[in-house]
């Protein structure tokens, strides 16, 4: 009976710090995406692995309906490490036909993003101009914060970017307009 007794206590102490690790802002931050078309939609918490850090072809995907930009249904294979039977590919070469990343024989899809990174794409596909006086860390850090999209600064710029992190920066992303101006810039992007 005592070992019962201290195994449930164990789970009691433990399981809500497992099951509750992410706060609310995450999870809603996560569902608000999902509600706008950004990120597929779940269920459970769990299913979005809020805790994992993020792909360069996940984070091309959120870029691009981040911004409702034209994605091509076709790849031509430009990449050697993106066979146009992947899904990133098609983001891949879209990109880089509409000049939004620099050519390389090889994208590394798998390649973990920073979140120095990950501010320069959203800041760079949300139309945002960089000011030439400082790092491009520095310059996207600060301008996150004057926009509103990120609530801290951070200088640790090779720190690899969390779903979870990218998820409320990209809703802070989405709530700077309000649907009104989202309708007219899909129009004039995609016409």
């Amino acid at each position: 009976m005592k070992k019962f007794t201290c195994f449930f206590l164990l789970i009691i102490i433990f399981i809500p710090n497992i099951v509750f690790s992410f706060n609310k802002e995450e999870f809603d931050s996560a569902n608000y995406l999902a509600y706008k078309w950004i990120i597929t939609s779940k269920e459970l918490i769990s299913e979005y692995n809020l805790d994992s850090n993020i792909t360069r072809r996940e984070m091309l995907k959120i870029m691009f309906n981040l911004s409702w930009k034209y994605v091509n249904e076709w790849c031509s294979w430009k990449f050697s490490d993106l066979n146009k039977n992947d899904w990133g590919c098609k983001y891949a070469e879209t990109a880089l036909k509409n000049k939004m990343i620099a050519w390389n024989q090889s994208y590394r899809p798998d390649d973990m993003v920073t979140k120095a990174e990950a501010l320069k794409m959203i800041f760079k596909w949300v139309w945002f101009k960089k000011n030439n006086n400082w790092t491009w860390e520095e310059w996207y850090v600060s301008a996150a914060i004057e926009k509103w999209i990120l609530d801290s600064s951070f200088n640790n710029y090779k720190i690899n970017a969390k779903r979870w992190w990218i998820f409320i920066l990209s809703k802070n992303t989405l709530l700077l307009w309000n649907d009104e101006d989202i309708n007219i810039l899909k129009f004039f992007i995609n016409n």
